[in-house]
C-alpha cells in the first residue's frame, strides 16, 4: 500500500489555520502534505491537539493512508509520534530561519529509531516509498522518508 497523502480534516472543512500552525500559501507540495498535515495535528493558538489518545494516532494514520483502519497502537507508539511532531516543527522553524530547539530535533532523533520504510523501484527506474506491513515503525518510516526526499 503506498501512502496517500490527504489534507487534513481541518483542512479539507476549510477551517482558516490558526497561529502557531505550519502555513504556507499553498498546502505542502506531493507526499510532503502529510507531514505538514502530521505537523499541524496540535495547534497552539487553540491548544486543540488531534492526537491524545492511541485510538485518535491510529484514527489519524489510516486516515491518511500510512495504516489498516483499527490497527492497534502502544501508549510508547504515541509518545514517538508527538515526539517526531514536535522534533519536524522544529526543523521546519529552522528552515525558515529561526533558531533551531535543539532538544526537540534530539527528541525526534530518538523517537525514530526502529522507523522502517521499504523502498520499491518501478520498471522506468523510479522509485517510491511503500508500507511493507501494517505496524507502526513502518508509517513512520514512511514520514521519515518522506522529510529526507524532501530535503535532498
Amino acid at each position: 500500500m503506498s501512502p496517500s497523502p490527504r489534507r487534513s480534516k481541518r483542512e479539507s472543512q476549510g477551517r482558516p489555520a490558526g497561529r502557531g500552525r505550519v502555513v504556507s500559501p499553498t498546502l505542502a507540495p506531493g507526499a510532503l502534505e502529510l507531514v505538514q498535515a502530521l505537523v499541524n495535528t496540535y495547534d497552539f493558538a487553540s491548544r486543540v491537539d488531534e492526537l491524545t489518545t492511541t485510538g485518535n494516532l491510529s484514527a489519524w494514520l489510516s486516515r491518511n493512508g500510512l495504516l489498516p483502519a483499527g490497527a492497534e497502537l502502544s501508549d510508547t507508539d504515541l509518545s514517538r509520534i508527538r515526539a517526531v511532531r514536535a522534533g519536524l516543527r522544529a526543523l521546519v522553524a529552522a528552515h525558515s530561519g529561526s533558531r533551531v530547539n535543539e532538544a526537540d530535533v534530539a527528541a525526534l532523533d530518538q523517537a525514530t529509531i526502529g522507523a522502517r520504510a521499504q523502498v520499491r523501484f518501478e520498471r522506468d527506474g523510479t522509485s517510491r516509498l511503500e508500507l511493507g506491513s501494517s505496524h507502526f515503525e513502518d508509517a513512520l518510516g514512511t514520514l521519515l522518508g518522506i522529510v529526507l526526499e524532501a530535503e535532498r
